[in-house]
């Protein structure tokens, strides 16, 4: 589930902050290898404004994949890791 929060007068940088299942999982933006899932918990991966490829992956699950367009906002995303069976 992704949410997203302005904060009024003031300008925000973009910024992703995950909630994952798994916090060791990687975390790919755009194709490149950003860190864990626990890095990015706290403080948010910085974006760009624009569209974004977001991959949370870790061997012996199915990798998650999704879009997300960074404006002026700090977005949450919740990802819960499928096992491969």
């Amino acid at each position: 589930m992704l949410t997203g929060t302005v904060e009024e007068g003031r300008p925000l940088t973009p910024e992703l902050r995950l909630e994952c299942s798994h916090p060791l999982a990687e975390v790919l933006l755009d194709g490149v290898l950003q860190g864990h899932c626990e890095d990015f918990m706290g403080p948010g991966l910085p974006l760009s404004e624009g569209l974004h490829s977001v991959e949370v992956r870790l061997p012996g699950f199915l990798p998650f994949q999704t879009s997300v367009e960074a404006g002026h906002a700090r977005m949450s995303l919740r990802v819960d890791l499928i096992p491969v069976r």
